[in-house]
C-alpha cells in the first residue's frame, strides 16, 4: 500500500501533488486526535511531503543556468614565498626541538 502511494506520488506533477498534500491536511485536521487511522494518514502525509520535497529540489537544480553551476569565486589569493632562509633562526628552533627531545 505505501509503495503505491509513493508511486503515485512521484507519478504526479508538483502542483497536483500540493494540492494533494492540501486535502490530505484537511482530511487529518477533520480526523480525532484519538483515531488509529491518523498515524497512518500522518505517515502518508510525510511521504508525499517527501516527494514534493524532491520534485522542488529537482526543479530548482534544473533551473539553474550553467553560469551558476560553475565555481563560485570568491577572491584570489595572493602569496609570496621567499627564497632566502634565515638560517640563524632555523638553527634556533631546530636546538629548541633537539634539547627538548634530549631531555
Amino acid at each position: 500500500m505505501m509503495i503505491d502511494n509513493w508511486q503515485k506520488f512521484n507519478d504526479m506533477s508538483a502542483d497536483k501533488l500540493f494540492d494533494e498534500i492540501k486535502l490530505l491536511n484537511s482530511k487529518l485536521a477533520k480526523l480525532p486526535p484519538s483515531t488509529s487511522v491518523r498515524g497512518q494518514l500522518l505517515e502518508v502525509i510525510q511521504m508525499a511531503q517527501t516527494a514534493y520535497n524532491e520534485k522542488m529540489f529537482v526543479a530548482r537544480h534544473e533551473s539553474t543556468t550553467d553560469e551558476n553551476d560553475g565555481v563560485v569565486e570568491i577572491g584570489e589569493i595572493e602569496s609570496h614565498v621567499s627564497e632566502t632562509v634565515d638560517k640563524d633562526y632555523v638553527n634556533i628552533v631546530a636546538s629548541t626541538y633537539v634539547s627538548r627531545i634530549k631531555k
